[in-house]
């Protein structure tokens, strides 16, 4: 039986020796490649908006002639009637 206060021999690793500057500077490198990456998904998310806000705009315009060819043809109809009337 073995004593457990026994050092117990474990098997030796390769282990490469790595500075703290060198972990520090790839945390900042990993860092720093996030905020790319989220700085560009930003942009194409606003340049697509941008684009979507112009079809709206383009939408609203179409609208707004549709209501003004609608009221033009009301009022020549309430106008032929008026006259029909009188």
């Amino acid at each position: 039986m073995s004593n457990p206060t026994d050092k117990q021999q474990l098997p030796r690793q390769n282990k490469e020796v790595v500075s703290v500057k060198d972990v520090t500077t790839s945390k900042y490198d990993a860092i720093a490649a996030s905020l790319e990456s989220l700085t560009e998904v930003t942009v194409r998310s606003a340049e697509a908006s941008k684009g979507s806000i112009g079809v709206i705009e383009a939408m609203g315009g179409q609208m707004k002639a549709s209501i003004e060819e609608m009221g033009k043809s009301v009022a020549k109809n309430i106008c032929g009637a008026l006259a029909a009337a009188m």
